[in-house]
């Protein structure tokens, strides 16, 4: 972190008319890695809805057998809406989601429009996991009935 002050040297700003400011400089790549959200490579998870340049069977072909190519695209639903396709995409941190947004997904052609959701914490997610992914959920434990302990507790 570094102090620097507006105008003079002054070492008290209030007194001499000077603004004391502070600025912090974070690198991009230490904190890219910090998500919280559920995912089967321990990264984070992005949302993406896309529209096409062109509303014909060549391009959703085109567009589909691109996306089915895409390791990082897990999902990909063709739906009704303001877009075409929701993709769900699991990249193992930001710069790893940068790459495959601009050089693998940022060239599939007839692609007109990417809105990127990505995703911070998902209080409900029932979908299930590969087993290998298991530590990097977290589950809530199990609460049995205080009359049945073979029944779990709603």
């Amino acid at each position: 972190m570094s102090n620097s002050l507006s105008g003079s040297d002054c070492r008290h700003p209030p007194a001499c008319g000077g603004f004391r400011f502070w600025s912090a400089a974070a690198s991009f790549a230490a904190i890219a890695p910090s998500s919280t959200a559920p995912c089967s490579t321990g990264g984070f998870v992005a949302y993406l809805g896309v529209d096409l340049s062109h509303h014909t069977k060549t391009a959703q072909e085109a567009f589909e057998a691109a996306v089915t190519r895409a390791k990082e695209v897990r999902e990909c639903h063709n739906v009704t809406g303001t877009v075409e396709y929701i993709l769900r995409v699991e990249a193992a941190d930001l710069v790893a989601f940068k790459h495959f947004h601009t050089e693998i997904f940022g060239v599939i052609p007839f692609v007109s429009s990417i809105t990127s959701y990505v995703v911070m914490d998902s209080p409900k997610d029932e979908r299930p996991f590969p087993a290998h992914a298991g530590a990097n959920r977290v589950r809530r434990p199990e609460k049995r009935h205080p009359r049945n302990p073979r029944a779990i507790a709603l």
